[in-house]
């Protein structure tokens, strides 16, 4: 085969920078030890030659011959079968000599002596929609042949560059789309590249590609049509919690809030209300939406990750997360929006947790800030990053409570992931402060509204600081000095944490809170009355409050803080 006589110089120069690698082997390797000595099929969905070629040396690392991976389906038989296998196949078609046999039956003699194969699904493995997939039949022939197989739907995804749906194209936008048509149509776009695109980003040494494995199917657990579209929904399910949703894009997010009918029955409400023309309340809307929404471009995101690894491995020793917190955030993301409410000790909360997530492969949350870090040229990046910026109050301003409302809504119906500070403003004493119910309030009620259709998982996030780099603001402030206002020449000055070191972060994802069932078991069916409802809030607040508590991590420096502060006149 031609991938056996390749250079193995020139395969770890392919991949010299895969930093995947290691999350992938190490999944695979848990796998085998939870099911000993049952043969495994990895599938991937429209898999080139240079995903064959990465697995297989991987696999070999790792595991050495006895795990080798092979064989596979859909490949070029000179590509991976030996030359003897693709000459006879060469006579066959001929009419020279007998059919040798086929693929999916060398790939079940591969199993059956213990090796790995990989099953690639493709677009084109039918010529017409109503027939059988070619898949569809080789899971049927396995299942007969390999009753005990177990298969593995992989995730290949060669760039985490966002998926923006931006509606209608401005002239601009038109303009640089049809001037890199050529260069996508070439090298096929960032989620299904040729094989010349992957080739090029793997020698240009782009670490951020992502190898992972979803969840795993018994092969005889389900019928072959149903086996294929469940691997395949894994897998996009899965892509879906690397890459986030197919986010819609500011334009059309406002459009879609400010065109709604019951947003309209309530501006035409409004104006009757305050005697103005519906015109003018419509484009104070759009003002306040202007204000509060976030302007994501997944450029900056990933600009921001490659920015904040250098800053943070100057400042921090090191940021700890257990693997098993991350295992069931990756699970509650399946099918969820998930709510992210840290605790709020340190301005670094809010980028330190979408960093924690964009290195651990999960879509990083879009972050409620308060419109006080809205200033420039801040606030332009902290937008582009997924931020956007509340009033501090707005109690009593019907309009802007309705826009935000449905703004968070609009984001969360699309699946996008949340984040905000339910103390409302950072701890300056280390303690949970007593919780604000606005934003908490506004999910709720739209989820009882209908307003949101997407499930929504509450997650309460644990982070501790050995030394919070605001330390010498928090004892000033404590001792009643005043709050120093945000702003570009304070944000100048905060460029001295870059020289100092804090020690450790520790980062703990408490059990998650489904909304849904928090809802069926505090308001019931139907229509609740406001009492009902607040109370439900209130207690899913202090359940939130309680379950950071019961996640924060001890740390040294913590624990020999309280024996001082417990010792008589100290």
């Amino acid at each position: 085969m031609l991938i056996r006589i390749l250079p193995k110089f020139i395969v770890n120069l392919l991949f010299r920078s895969f930093e995947a690698r290691e999350v992938f082997v190490g999944e695979v390797e848990e796998l085998r030890k939870k099911y000993p000595g049952r043969p495994m099929a990895f599938s991937l969905f429209g898999g080139g030659i240079i995903e064959f070629l990465a697995i297989r040396l991987f696999f070999l690392e790792r595991f050495g011959p006895e795990f080798e991976l092979r064989l596979g389906t859909r490949y070029a038989s000179f590509m991976i079968e030996p030359l003897s296998l693709t000459l006879r196949r060469l006579a066959a078609f001929f009419k020279l000599r007998p059919k040798p046999p086929s693929r999916i039956r060398l790939c079940s003699d591969e199993l059956n002596a213990g090796r790995p194969i990989l099953l690639n699904f493709e677009n084109t493995d039918r010529k017409r929609a109503f027939e059988v997939p070619l898949g569809e039949k080789e899971l049927a022939f396995l299942s007969q042949q390999n009753p005990n197989l177990l298969v593995v739907p992989v995730i290949f995804v060669w760039r985490r560059k966002g998926r923006i749906n931006t509606g209608d194209l401005s002239l601009k936008d038109l303009l640089v789309k049809v001037l890199s048509s050529p260069w996508t149509l070439l090298l096929g776009d960032p989620y299904q590249p040729t094989g010349l695109r992957k080739l090029l980003i793997m020698l240009r040494q782009y670490a951020r590609s992502t190898l992972r494995i979803a969840e795993c199917f018994d092969i005889s657990t389900y019928n072959p049509r149903i086996l294929r579209r469940k691997i395949i929904m894994a897998q996009l399910q899965e892509k879906k919690v690397i890459l986030g949703p197919t986010y819609l894009g500011t334009k059309l997010i406002g459009e879609n809030i400010l065109r709604n009918a019951g947003f309209l029955r309530m501006v035409q409400s409004l104006s009757a209300d305050q005697g103005v023309p519906e015109v003018d309340i419509l484009k104070r809307a759009q003002r306040m939406f202007r204000e509060i929404s976030s302007l994501y471009t997944y450029f900056v995101v990933e600009t921001a990750g490659w920015i904040l690894d250098r800053v943070f491995r100057n400042i921090f020793e090191g940021i700890h997360c257990p693997d098993d917190d991350l295992k069931k955030l990756r699970e509650a993301s399946r099918g969820n929006a998930l709510v992210f409410l840290p605790c709020h000790k340190s301005y670094v909360d809010f980028l330190l947790l979408s960093y924690l997530l964009f290195k651990k492969e999960l879509a990083p949350p879009h972050v409620a800030a308060g419109i006080n870090m809205d200033f420039w040229p801040f606030g332009q990046f902290f937008r582009r990053g997924g931020a956007f910026f509340i009033r501090r109050s707005f109690r009593g301003n019907i309009l802007y409570t309705e826009v935000l409302r449905r703004y968070i809504a609009s984001l969360l119906d699309n699946g996008v992931n949340l984040e905000f500070f339910l103390e409302g403003a950072r701890s300056r004493n280390g303690k949970l402060a007593p919780p604000k119910y606005g934003l908490l309030k506004m999910i709720m009620e739209s989820r009882l509204d209908e307003l949101i259709k997407q499930k929504i998982r509450i997650v309460p996030v644990s982070i501790v600081y050995d030394r919070v780099t605001e330390d010498k603001a928090h004892k000033r402030e404590l001792e009643g000095g005043e709050k120093v206002q945000e702003s570009v020449f304070g944000a100048v000055k905060a460029t001295r944490v870059l020289f100092r070191r804090y020690g450790k972060v520790h980062v703990r994802f408490a059990e998650s809170i489904s909304l849904d069932d928090w809802i069926h078991d505090y308001i019931g069916e139907g229509r609740a009355s406001l009492d009902t409802r607040k109370l439900a809030i209130q207690k899913l607040a202090f359940e939130v409050c309680h379950r950071i508590n019961g996640s924060t991590a001890v740390t040294g420096v913590g624990l020999s803080s309280a024996v001082l502060l417990a010792k008589r006149n100290s």
